[in-house]
């Protein structure tokens, strides 16, 4: 389970970070408008990666909501 869950928070992560390869990748594929579109990231998700994961990923946490 502990395995899962971080695999969950590296997407998280990977979806939120903006270097730029990932930025070509996503302006490539329209990915803000795919998040946007299918609520991947919404106000009750980052509630609950803050509620999940900022005991044990304080960094990782913050790094996401900011």
């Amino acid at each position: 389970m502990q395995e899962i869950t971080m695999i969950v928070l590296k997407i998280y992560v990977y979806i939120m970070s903006s270097d730029s390869e990932n930025a070509k990748l996503f302006e490539e594929y329209n990915v803000a408008k795919i998040i946007y579109d299918e609520w991947i990231i919404d106000i009750p998700k980052i509630l609950d990666i803050m509620a999940i994961y900022s005991e044990s990923n304080p960094e990782i946490v913050t790094f996401i909501i900011s």
